[in-house]
């Protein structure tokens, strides 16, 4: 669909072009005629003259061609033309080359106006062609995004309903067979997914007041290294087992910050290089104060993103990577949300590139 959008609208910006082409060809075309014919007219007005002018000095002065006469003549009554002498001696009017001068200067002004209408109409055009077709591009990449996200909300969704009614089921119809130990682990697979839905529900719940300015900012004194930990502590992700996590965040860093939101942005900052991670993987989080603001960095060992990804992934349904080769989860609002959370209180976060591998996703923000 997009190629053929691409398509129509070079063929159109084509056809404009050829279309201005020949118009400007056209009427550049037809002024030269008009100055051709400007040209004949003056050449018939000068022979008609000198016509005139012979019969009027022989009626007038008995005898034909004095010169001194004629030129008295030519220069009072003849404005345009100029006076010469033909082989015979015989006094003629032709155009005059100011006359010339004149009309090329006025042809070549014309020229000039017509070209520079018809390639700024062209450019203007060309500019409104490119600019659609530049919005459709952004609406089909827009719309695939959403169908996308339509798909991943739905694989989010159902892999924890469908977890939770197994468990169930299981307990419901082998409750007296199963061991305690058993029955305990169907209970932490029941919690654990209702804990990751309602989440999810939670994520987009926030994002939508958000976005609509409906959201109420209860800003308090936070300390980092204490909001961190009960992140780590109550995330919901049975992945984060496989990992090590490592709170490098000083004990006084404090700061002023709404804190749902706050916890919020850690929680996706960590699921996010989880995600990304290979398991066995670390996960660091690190505090430095710098120039009256602490810089908090989440530094995880995966796969990185590319120069060309960095300044997207922020972007409402973006997700890293090829649309039908990527095999992790996810919905593409989880740094979006984490953008918006920070960018609407004066705090600011960038992503960076961690070595040997991986990402380090870096937030800016005044201390307390």
């Amino acid at each position: 669909m997009h190629n053929r959008i691409k398509f129509w609208l070079l063929f159109v910006l084509l056809y404009i072009l050829a279309f201005f082409i020949w118009w400007t060809y056209s009427l550049m075309d037809l002024n030269q005629e008009k100055f051709s014919l400007l040209l004949k007219n003056e050449e018939l007005r000068a022979k008609q003259e000198c016509m005139m002018m012979r019969n009027n000095m022989y009626q007038k002065e008995g005898e034909p061609f004095p010169k001194e006469s004629i030129e008295n003549y030519a220069q009072e009554n003849c404005k345009g033309l100029e006076l010469f002498w033909d082989e015979a001696g015989k006094p003629d009017l032709r155009v005059s080359k100011t006359v010339i001068d004149r009309n090329t200067a006025e042809l070549k002004k014309e020229r000039f106006k017509y070209l520079t209408e018809g390639i700024t109409m062209f450019i203007m055009i060309a500019i409104g062609i490119i600019w659609i077709f530049v919005r459709i591009g952004k609406i089909l990449n827009l719309s695939k995004q959403q169908n996308n996200f339509l798909l991943s909300v739905s694989h989010e969704l159902k892999t924890p309903i469908t977890a939770i009614q197994l468990s169930a089921q299981t307990l419901n119809r082998n409750f007296e067979k199963l061991n305690t130990e058993n029955k305990f682990k169907l209970l932490d697979t029941i919690n654990a997914n209702t804990g990751r839905l309602n989440g999810l529900i939670d994520q987009m719940l926030i994002l939508t007041r958000i976005e609509g300015s409906q959201y109420k900012y209860d800003k308090q004194d936070i300390d980092l290294k204490e909001l961190v930990n009960g992140v780590i502590q109550n995330s919901s992700n049975t992945q984060l087992s496989h990992f090590t996590v490592i709170n490098n965040i000083p004990s006084n860093a404090i700061v002023f910050f709404d804190r749902l939101t706050f916890e919020l942005c850690f929680s996706n900052l960590i699921e996010n290089s989880i995600k990304y991670s290979p398991n066995g993987g670390t996960i660091s989080i690190n505090g430095i104060s710098k120039g009256g603001n602490w810089h908090i960095e989440v530094c995880d060992e995966g796969v990185g993103i590319k120069d060309e990804e960095k300044k997207r992934v922020f972007e409402k349904f973006y997700r890293v990577g090829n649309e039908d080769t990527r095999t992790s989860k996810g919905t593409g609002l989880g740094l979006y949300l984490v953008k918006q959370i920070l960018s609407r209180q004066n705090a600011s976060i960038r992503v960076k590139d961690n070595e040997p591998n991986g990402s380090i996703f870096v937030i800016k923000l005044k201390i307390k």
